[in-house]
């Protein structure tokens, strides 16, 4: 649906999450058309006024905990480790990795399995 509304082809090049301006007189945030990416901060702001929203403590949440939590669900889903590290615009294995949190049960399955 918000595909649909941005106005792109699902198949585009184009940045999904694009630049806002702000309308006074209507009070709200409009998509910029002109393809530019959404900002860090812009970004931050609005995930953290979101999380507001609904009741949660702002202050223990950021845009890395939504990064972290994308890559684990891609992780656990047993995604390729390729696929999601570029999906996630990560160089190296070991940024990919220190944001991938695993269960209790997958850091014992280590253990269980060493036969000791």
């Amino acid at each position: 649906e918000y595909i649909s509304l941005l106005g792109v082809e699902v198949n585009s090049s184009d940045y999904l999450f694009r630049s806002l301006t702000f309308c006074k007189n209507a009070n709200v945030y409009k998509v910029r058309r002109d393809n530019r990416p959404l900002s860090y901060t812009r970004a931050r702001e609005i995930v953290l006024h979101a999380f507001g929203e609904i009741g949660l403590d702002k202050s223990k949440f950021g845009i890395h905990s939504l990064r972290s939590g994308g890559a684990t669900a891609a992780a656990a889903a047993g995604i390729n480790d390729r696929l999601f590290k570029k999906h996630g615009r990560w160089r190296s294995e070991k940024a990919k990795d220190g944001y991938v949190r695993e269960s209790i049960q997958e850091k014992l399955f280590v253990t269980q399995n060493l036969g000791i």
